[in-house]
């Protein structure tokens, strides 16, 4: 039997861990060999607080994925968050060694070195050492400074730290498995790597990861990290407060997923919604409109936070791609806004490695399925119709003449139609030309979503070459 070399990744979060393996196929590509979740207790906002139930649930993610691939786990690298992790900035200089043929590589690995020295305080270890920029003689700052000419090279350091604590109890649950803690990494970076794209990083983009328990923060600007922070504060606050409404704990998730809103003002004032009980004596009728007005009190505290730490990043004024949601909460319901097919293999053949293994690590368990139906944004959409008094165009789920005549007579101005077009691109002509029964020919499998970002978007219906594996999926 062919051996293969694998790595693995472990991820402790406030409300579950996760263990993934990994190998390199033929290409060269990172690919997701198996994956496994579990349900964790013992944390509290990213630390261990009970390493027992900790390693118990670790161990049982780490047992499945070996049994499914026949291996046995000795070493990994884990992932940590929490607000025990910060980001420190030192500047230091060193005077250039030959000034007469300009700054040279030996320049640069003596800053390095430098930097290197630097000492954490005693109770935190340095996580990561990242350069923020470099300058010549004071003045005039470069992206790479090799080949320029200038007598002194100064540079700014991004240190990330971690508290010594969380990270020994961390290493110390995976050594109680037998497993050997190559390396951790902030959950913010790794999520970065993950989810931005390359022109975010450069035009500048604030990443927002929500979890359970912490909310992590990520600045990139020039291509380069400036700032991370973590917020002890997520969607488990939320919980607890939706538990203030009388609701058993069992039944918050689903009533926040089903019915929850963060806008109060959108939720139907008189409408209300049946909550079980312990018996069906128990049940009880609770406001839309209440549970919308929780949902946004702690929506706005964590935006507040959030906004904060932009702001102390330096960087709020020049992120030009603004904010990137990311995380097991926001992630809920990420296609929603598509319905149809969701197709996991397909979306992942089409994207950059890094994004790749991120879609096949997270996408089967955390993208829900949304079935069509035509306009289905509509109902919602007339809400802000009813409030904004600007032209507004209808975007969502337009396939056939009946359904734009719809929207135009819910008010709406103009309305917008990409997927019925990519499947037929004369579909506004044989609108013009036919009659309220015409209809497009896309039956929303979203292969033309999956390839936009890497080939162009393009109808599975007019590909005659397809991967068998997408063909099935799409099948």
């Amino acid at each position: 039997m062919e051996k293969k070399s694998y790595a693995v990744a472990i991820d402790l979060g406030s409300s579950k861990a996760a263990v993934a393996v990994g190998g390199y196929d033929e290409a060269g590509l990172l690919d997701i060999a198996a994956l496994s979740e579990r349900p964790v207790e013992g944390m509290r906002a990213g630390r261990i607080e009970n390493i027992e139930l900790v390693s118990r649930a670790v161990k049982e993610a780490v047992t499945e994925v070996e049994d499914e691939l026949g291996i046995r786990i000795t070493e990994a690298y884990a992932g940590i968050s929490g607000e025990f992790v910060r980001c420190a900035r030192h500047t230091d200089h060193v005077y250039v060694y030959d000034p007469q043929n300009g700054v040279c590589r030996r320049d640069v690995e003596a800053l390095f070195d430098r930097m290197r020295n630097v000492q954490a305080p005693d109770d935190e270890t340095i996580m990561e050492r990242v350069p923020q920029n470099y300058v010549v003689d004071d003045c005039q700052e470069v992206k790479n400074p090799v080949g320029s000419f200038g007598k002194k090279l100064s540079s700014t350091f991004n240190f990330i730290l971690c508290q010594q604590v969380p990270m020994q109890r961390l290493d110390m649950a995976l050594r109680r498995l037998g497993i050997r803690m190559m390396a951790a990494f902030p959950d913010a970076i790794a999520t970065s790597d993950a989810v931005l794209l390359p022109d975010e990083r450069e035009e500048g983009v604030a990443l927002v990861d929500l979890g359970a328990e912490t909310t992590d923060v990520a600045v990139y600007y020039r291509n380069v990290l400036r700032y991370v922070a973590t917020i002890p504060m997520g969607a488990a606050a939320i919980n607890n407060d939706i538990r203030s409404l009388s609701v058993p704990e069992k039944y918050v998730e689903n009533l926040k997923c089903r019915y929850g809103s963060a806008v109060a003002r959108l939720a139907p004032e008189n409408k209300l919604i049946r909550v079980s009980g312990r018996t069906a004596k128990d049940a009880k009728d609770i406001l839309l409109r209440n549970l919308a007005t929780v949902i946004e009190a702690r929506m706005t505290d964590i935006a507040e936070f959030v906004l904060e730490e932009i702001r102390d990043s330096g960087y709020a004024t020049k992120l030009t791609c603004g904010i990137v949601l990311t995380g097991g909460f926001v992630s809920k319901a990420p296609m929603a806004v598509m319905r149809g097919l969701i197709p996991i293999y397909t979306m992942s053949y089409y994207s950059a490695w890094w994004l790749r293994c991120f879609i096949r690590w997270f996408g089967p368990h955390m993208i829900r399925q949304f079935p069509f139906s035509e306009c289905y944004f509509l109902e919602d959409a007339k809400r802000f119709r009813a409030e904004l008094k600007c032209p507004l165009v209808y975007v969502g789920g337009l396939v056939s003449r009946e359904g734009i005549d719809r929207a135009l007579d819910a008010g709406f101005e103009l309305v917008q139609m990409a997927r019925a077009l990519v499947n037929d691109p004369a579909f506004v002509r044989r609108l013009q030309e036919g009659d309220a029964s015409t209809r497009s020919g896309c039956d929303h499998r979203n292969y033309c979503i999956a390839r936009m970002y890497s080939v162009d978007m393009k109808c599975c219906k007019h590909c005659g070459d397809l991967p068998r594996k997408v063909r099935e999926e799409l099948a």
